[in-house]
């Protein structure tokens, strides 16, 4: 679990990554997600993910979604 500082979450600018697509792991499985929407609470950066293939919505924080790259339009 990683916390964020008032200063970090604006260095970060986490508002940047929505629209954009980056892997996530569970387990033993990386699937590629795109980012729709990004919240702040209490320290955390929590980011809403959506499969590139298949369906569904999940809220995940931050630390666990890696290689985030601009969607190809």
């Amino acid at each position: 679990m990683k916390t964020y500082t008032k200063q970090d979450v604006e260095k970060v600018n986490p508002r940047s990554l929505i629209g954009k697509t980056a892997a996530m792991t569970l387990d033993d499985l990386t699937v590629s997600v795109r980012i729709n929407d990004v919240r702040t609470r209490f320290g955390h950066i929590d980011l809403l993910v959506q499969p590139v293939n298949g369906s569904g919505e999940k809220w995940v924080e931050r630390h666990r979604v890696t290689t985030v790259t601009e969607v190809n339009a």
